[in-house]
């Protein structure tokens, strides 16, 4: 029974470990100071749940980092200035310093 217990609950603390990594990173992306703590995700999970809360909280700061975007647009991220891939970048996989290269 300790062992099915023990799988229960270890899953869902792994994964509010792994969604506040995502928002901090998505926080970091969006040019903003980090405010989100993976730790403090896993921790509120055992305070009543509160860490849902936090992490709709921090979501909601890099959502308004981005005013009048709606739904589904492509934004400018504060972590890469242009777009790694369209016409003049013919792969994403194709490094920065070489497609940036040449008259623009």
């Amino acid at each position: 029974m300790l062992l099915f217990l023990g799988r229960t609950l270890t899953a869902p603390l792994i994964s509010f470990h792994n969604t506040g990594k995502a928002l901090a990173n998505a926080q970091r992306a969006a040019g903003l100071q980090v405010t989100c703590s993976p730790a403090a995700s896993t921790r509120l999970a055992f305070a009543f749940g509160v860490n849902v809360w936090y992490m709709q909280r921090e979501l909601n700061r890099v959502t308004e980092a981005y005013p009048g975007a709606t739904p589904g647009a492509q934004v400018p991220l504060a972590a890469c200035p242009r777009p790694l891939h369209g016409p003049r970048h013919p792969s994403p996989r194709t490094p920065w310093a070489v497609v940036s290269q040449g008259p623009a």
